[in-house]
């Protein structure tokens, strides 16, 4: 340990993990030097060097992956990064080094190691990827979780705890274990609905987002239009198949936004009881929020079915696989 490393990591334990994980890699990358210094341009070397070795990962046995790692997670940690997000930022550095941990044979004594490490960056990522649209980041976390998910179920509490102490998290704060288990238990059941109440519940901390069943989301909150907060939810629910979101607002009037075969489905109830029925052509220029907001976007896409005051078969069909209940008011009921 060189006095350069005390200059760049000052927290006592970030900077334990940083030396034990170096003594990991001594074998297979001796040459690899430890942080210089504050300055810009070490900081920039010394940031390529642990890009270039998460680069090579995937040539590494499993011990030195992991210390790859949880280097660059000290790395993270110490700012070597100036932001998570961009072709600069540390979130496509962590996802690559974790799809190389996570392809690659874990022997059975080191999986609690490396589950309790991934976890860790997989709730960093967590932390600072967009939860908005789906940029380069939103990709990246979802590839490393992936790759990832099979390893979560061996974290290890008591290791978790001990990892974390020096870790901050989005807002600066410690990291909180639990916080980390429940970002990771999520991932392990795979379930779309949590998915996206976890993100609306970073982006619209006001709202009550809620699933009802397997295919049903509810969002209820201090709006009165409804369509675009159900779009905005819909957006937020991963994968292609049948889902129905259900937006309740400080009014009578609700929307159902339902997604089908690459298409969007639209039953609105208004104030006085009357129901209408939409049904648009998703794609890449027009996305279910893009629908909301921009009524000639909307027109473009609109796929006729008659009057708006007709029910259509794919409504139907796509409304009942989701669980709701149109001879019903409310069409479903909270749990």
């Amino acid at each position: 340990m060189t006095d350069a490393d005390q200059v760049l990591i000052s927290h006592p334990r970030l900077l334990d993990l940083w030396a034990s994980s170096l003594s990991e890699l001594a074998p297979v990358a001796s040459d690899t030097p430890p942080p210089a210094s504050l300055a810009t341009a070490e900081r920039r070397r010394t940031r390529r060097r642990l890009e270039a070795m998460a680069e090579d990962a995937a040539s590494l046995t499993a011990g030195p992956r992991l210390a790859v790692l949880a280097m660059i997670l000290c790395g993270v940690q110490a700012e070597l990064w100036d932001s998570p997000l961009g072709d600069e930022g540390w979130i496509r550095v962590v996802s690559r080094v974790l799809e190389a941990l996570g392809n690659g044979d874990i022997p059975d004594p080191l999986s609690p190691r490396a589950a309790t490490w991934a976890a860790l960056a997989i709730y960093l990522m967590h932390e600072h990827r967009p939860t908005t649209g789906r940029p380069a980041e939103a990709v990246q976390y979802d590839k490393a979780a992936d790759a990832v998910s099979y390893l979560l179920p061996d974290t290890d509490a008591a290791l978790l705890a001990g990892f974390a102490e020096p870790f901050t998290n989005g807002n600066g704060n410690p990291v909180d274990p639990n916080a980390v288990l429940d970002v990771i238990t999520m991932i392990v059941q795979d379930d779309p609905l949590a998915t996206a109440v976890d993100i609306l519940g970073a982006n619209h901390p006001a709202w009550d987002a809620h699933a009802h069943g397997a295919a049903l989301l509810h969002v209820d909150g201090d709006f009165r239009g409804t369509f675009l907060p159900a779009a905005e939810a819909l957006e937020a629910v991963p994968g292609t198949g049948i889902v129905t979101v259900w937006a309740t607002g400080s009014t009578t009037a609700w929307t159902l936004a339902a997604r089908r075969d690459g298409t969007l489905i639209r039953v609105e109830r208004g104030i006085a009881g009357q129901f209408t029925w939409h049904h648009y052509r998703l794609g890449t220029l027009a996305s279910p929020v893009g629908i909301a907001r921009n009524p000639e976007r909307a027109n473009r896409t609109l796929i006729s079915h008659g009057p708006l005051n007709r029910p259509f078969d794919e409504a139907i069909e796509a409304l009942a696989a989701s669980g709701v209940n149109l001879t019903a008011d409310p069409p479903s009921q909270c749990p």
